[in-house]
Protein backbone atom coordinates (compact mmCIF):
# COMPACT_ATOMS: atom_id res chain seq x y z
CA UNK A 1 0.00 0.00 0.00
CA UNK A 2 1.30 3.45 -0.91
CA UNK A 3 1.74 5.76 2.10
CA UNK A 4 1.86 9.09 0.27
CA UNK A 5 -0.86 11.37 -1.05
CA UNK A 6 0.74 11.29 -4.51
CA UNK A 7 3.20 8.75 -5.85
CA UNK A 8 4.81 9.43 -9.20
CA UNK A 9 6.92 6.90 -11.08
CA UNK A 10 9.18 8.72 -13.52
CA UNK A 11 12.19 8.49 -15.82
CA UNK A 12 15.07 10.95 -15.79
CA UNK A 13 14.80 13.48 -18.62
CA UNK A 14 11.10 12.86 -19.30
CA UNK A 15 9.39 16.23 -19.93
CA UNK A 16 5.94 14.86 -19.06
CA UNK A 17 7.29 13.55 -15.76
CA UNK A 18 8.74 16.96 -14.93
CA UNK A 19 5.47 18.66 -15.87
CA UNK A 20 3.45 16.29 -13.65
CA UNK A 21 5.83 16.78 -10.72
CA UNK A 22 5.57 20.55 -11.23
CA UNK A 23 1.75 20.46 -11.20
CA UNK A 24 1.66 18.39 -8.01
CA UNK A 25 4.38 20.38 -6.24
CA UNK A 26 3.58 23.93 -7.35
CA UNK A 27 -0.13 24.02 -8.14
CA UNK A 28 -1.39 21.55 -5.56
CA UNK A 29 1.36 22.39 -3.02
CA UNK A 30 2.00 18.70 -2.26
CA UNK A 31 5.36 16.94 -2.21
CA UNK A 32 4.87 13.67 -4.06
CA UNK A 33 6.70 10.44 -3.37
CA UNK A 34 8.95 10.25 -6.44
CA UNK A 35 10.15 6.85 -7.60
CA UNK A 36 12.69 6.85 -10.41
CA UNK A 37 12.39 3.87 -12.80
CA UNK A 38 14.95 4.74 -15.49
CA UNK A 39 17.36 1.92 -14.62
CA UNK A 40 14.87 -0.38 -12.88
CA UNK A 41 13.37 -2.61 -15.61
CA UNK A 42 11.87 -5.07 -13.12
CA UNK A 43 9.94 -2.27 -11.41
CA UNK A 44 8.80 -0.94 -14.81
CA UNK A 45 7.50 -4.39 -15.73
CA UNK A 46 5.61 -4.64 -12.42
CA UNK A 47 4.04 -1.21 -13.04
CA UNK A 48 3.02 -2.14 -16.58
CA UNK A 49 1.45 -5.34 -15.29
CA UNK A 50 -0.37 -3.50 -12.47
CA UNK A 51 -1.53 -0.46 -14.44
CA UNK A 52 -1.49 -1.52 -18.12
CA UNK A 53 0.35 1.78 -18.77
CA UNK A 54 3.60 1.54 -20.73
CA UNK A 55 4.62 5.19 -20.53
CA UNK A 56 5.74 7.47 -17.71
CA UNK A 57 4.85 9.21 -15.56
CA UNK A 58 2.53 6.86 -13.73
CA UNK A 59 0.71 8.77 -11.01
CA UNK A 60 -1.26 7.48 -8.05
CA UNK A 61 -3.45 9.43 -5.63
CA UNK A 62 -3.10 7.24 -2.56
CA UNK A 63 -3.82 3.79 -3.96
CA UNK A 64 -5.95 5.08 -6.83
CA UNK A 65 -4.35 5.20 -10.26
CA UNK A 66 -4.61 8.65 -11.84
CA UNK A 67 -2.70 7.76 -15.00
CA UNK A 68 -0.15 9.97 -16.72
CA UNK A 69 0.49 13.68 -17.03
CA UNK A 70 -2.40 14.28 -19.44
CA UNK A 71 -4.77 12.48 -17.06
CA UNK A 72 -3.58 14.64 -14.17
CA UNK A 73 -4.05 17.83 -16.24
CA UNK A 74 -7.53 16.71 -17.30
CA UNK A 75 -8.54 16.18 -13.65
CA UNK A 76 -7.15 19.60 -12.76
CA UNK A 77 -9.08 21.30 -15.57
CA UNK A 78 -12.40 19.47 -15.23
CA UNK A 79 -13.00 19.28 -11.52
CA UNK A 80 -10.48 21.10 -9.38
CA UNK A 81 -12.77 21.26 -6.33
CA UNK A 82 -13.63 17.57 -6.46
CA UNK A 83 -10.04 16.67 -7.20
CA UNK A 84 -8.76 18.66 -4.23
CA UNK A 85 -11.43 17.04 -2.05
CA UNK A 86 -10.16 13.60 -3.08
CA UNK A 87 -6.63 14.70 -2.14
CA UNK A 88 -7.82 15.82 1.30
CA UNK A 89 -9.79 12.60 1.80
CA UNK A 90 -6.81 10.47 0.82
CA UNK A 91 -4.60 12.45 3.20
CA UNK A 92 -7.05 11.78 6.04
CA UNK A 93 -7.13 8.08 5.15
CA UNK A 94 -3.33 7.91 5.33
CA UNK A 95 -3.26 9.74 8.67
CA UNK A 96 -5.98 7.50 10.13
CA UNK A 97 -4.22 4.38 8.94
CA UNK A 98 -0.97 5.60 10.44
CA UNK A 99 -2.62 6.44 13.77
CA UNK A 100 -5.04 3.56 14.09
CA UNK A 101 -3.76 0.88 11.75
CA UNK A 102 -6.09 -1.33 9.76
CA UNK A 103 -9.16 -1.61 11.99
Amino acid sequence: MRKSIFTIYYKTGCPFCEEAKDIISNQLKITPLEIEVTNRPHLREELIEETQIKTVPIIFLGNQLIGGCSDLKKLMEEDIVGFKFRIIQENLNIINEHLYGNL
